[in-house]
């Protein structure tokens, strides 16, 4: 499991297989069910996709949430935020910014990922409203009537990218040979000319 510092203390543990009988041990409100889907259905689509990696949220070792991932099998560069999900029980004790930041972080984090992309629901104006935040932009695509939301990981500011600013602040630049203001926070663009394409987005882990 890997912890995230944030106002509240979360981790994530993989579910393997075997495991998934965990999620619905949660509890969603029902006024969210139009924008979410019922237990079985997430299940269905866990089992519909090839890939999809399920991992839980915890706070002191108990289950908050959970959130499902997976590639874009059409495009490597791609992945997807399939579910994103806090018990209700645990609604309204400071949870979602952080739990979303470390689900960028680590989405991020994998190899050749260059942009996450998520659905969204017309109508979920909570959940756009925080996809939106972090740096997601409408795509124009839909999908069975939901929103495509993207970020891009290389034109967004380092800001919404939490894989470097939820873990150790703006990497901030220490000289301006643009223009720009020193200090003013690099987008993914520049800092991917400076460390190379290899080398952006950072691991996770050297983050830690």
């Amino acid at each position: 499991m890997s912890p995230v510092k944030a106002a509240v203390a979360l981790e994530k543990q993989h579910l393997d297989p075997t495991e998934l009988n965990q999620l619905a041990g949660l509890e969603i409100e029902e006024s969210q069910i139009q924008y979410f889907g019922t237990p079985d259905e997430v299940l269905t689509d866990i089992h519909g996709h090839v890939g999809s990696i399920a991992m839980l949220l915890l706070s002191r070792g108990k289950p908050v949430g959970y959130f499902i991932t997976r590639r874009d099998l059409r495009d490597a560069a791609t992945w997807w935020l399939s579910w994103f999900m806090l018990d209700r029980r645990e609604q309204g004790k400071g949870y979602g910014k952080p739990a979303f930041r470390l689900i960028l972080a680590w989405l991020a984090s994998r190899p050749g990922c260059r942009r996450i992309r998520l659905q969204v629901t017309p109508g979920n104006d909570t959940a756009r409203t925080l996809y939106v935040r972090h740096g997601f932009v409408e795509t124009g695509l839909e999908i069975e009537g939901d929103d495509v939301l993207e970020l891009d990981l290389a034109e967004a500011p380092v800001e919404s990218v939490p894989v470097l600013a939820a873990r150790s602040g703006l990497i901030l630049v220490p000289a301006a040979p643009t223009g720009r203001r020193a200090g003013t926070p690099a987008s993914g663009a520049e800092m991917m000319a400076r460390l190379g394409p290899a080398a952006w987005p950072p691991p996770l882990e050297s983050l830690l």
